[in-house]
């Protein structure tokens, strides 16, 4: 399992990140529209492959659909993002502080996921793990959203596509536990991180506008 699920997961990012990437730092497209092109396209070439190779039901057709998505949407929001900030860095100043800010927020929900799994067990057990995502997430988000002068809600799906990056990495390595429930194991990190994350963007935002109305 651990073998077909890193394999997958390598093709899947080496085929898709360069790609997208080149897209998006050349053409005029908004990131999302980039984004969701790509996955249909995903969806579209597991259709074709289903009726070539031999239609093996509804059901099984959508579970193929489902993991493949989940294997390609960590190339996908990495090219988007990094093709995105290189169309639109200035020259002058490509590491600027809302890029910088944009390119910190991948790492650290792959970063976020792996501290999770490694942490030692918390008091109150599965609340304190929540409690604990939501106020880490909470102050970080805040930051990375308030000193970001451009999209700061762009944090949302960049923290949430390290998480489902760290989860599938986590996964892949894992060569002593078959985790056959791993899509479920994406839900569960997804939901226990979105509520900080959107609390924080919510708050770092409405801090960013009062600071650079000041500035201003």
């Amino acid at each position: 399992m651990e073998v077909t699920v890193a394999g997958s997961f390598a093709a899947a990012f080496l085929t898709l990140l360069l790609p997208v990437l080149a897209i998006a730092a050349v053409s005029g497209e908004r990131p999302l529209a980039i984004s969701i092109s790509t996955m249909f396209g995903v969806v579209f070439s597991i259709v074709v492959s289903a009726l070539i190779w031999g239609f093996p039901g509804a059901g099984v057709v959508i579970l193929a659909m489902s993991m493949a998505c989940l294997l390609s949407a960590p190339a996908v929001i990495a090219g988007v993002s990094i093709g995105s900030w290189l169309r639109k860095s200035s020259p002058t100043n490509p590491f600027d502080r809302t890029s910088l800010m944009k390119l910190l927020a991948l790492p650290i929900g792959f970063s976020f996921v792996e501290v999770m799994y490694h942490l030692p067990p918390l008091p109150f057990g599965l609340r304190g793990q929540i409690i604990a995502a939501v106020l880490v997430l909470l102050l970080i988000s805040t930051a990375l959203s308030a000193y970001s002068d451009r999209q700061p809600w762009l944090t949302v799906p960049l923290v949430l596509g390290g998480v489902l990056f760290g989860v599938i990495a986590d996964v892949s390595l894992d060569t002593k536990v078959d985790r056959n429930l791993w899509p479920l194991e994406i839900v569960f990190m997804c939901a226990m991180s979105t509520p900080g994350v959107i609390l924080g963007t919510a708050l770092g935002a409405t801090l960013g506008i009062g600071r650079r109305n000041r500035s201003t």
